[in-house]
């Protein structure tokens, strides 16, 4: 699974295996380094945070708003 991040291992080893699941379930596209360094807004509150300062439920909610802003532009692309 740590090949498929294509992260160090002890740069995700501490998030725990829930957050490893989410981030493993990102689409092929997104580079796991990045998301995992990156800052995310929560949609539900707004607050700005890593993967690592997030619940496993903050991190659903960053995955479900990515997932729609791809599906609006390939909609609107298609368009």
């Amino acid at each position: 699974m740590v090949d498929e991040f294509k992260v160090n291992a002890k740069s995700v080893a501490h998030l725990g295996i829930a957050k490893l699941l989410q981030i493993a379930q990102l689409p092929s596209d997104v580079d796991r380094s990045d998301f995992v360094s990156e800052t995310h807004t929560i949609p539900s509150t707004g607050a700005t945070k890593t993967v690592d300062e997030m619940t496993v439920r903050e991190l659903r909610e960053v995955k479900s708003a990515l997932k729609a802003e791809r599906e609006a532009r390939e909609k609107a692309e298609a368009d």
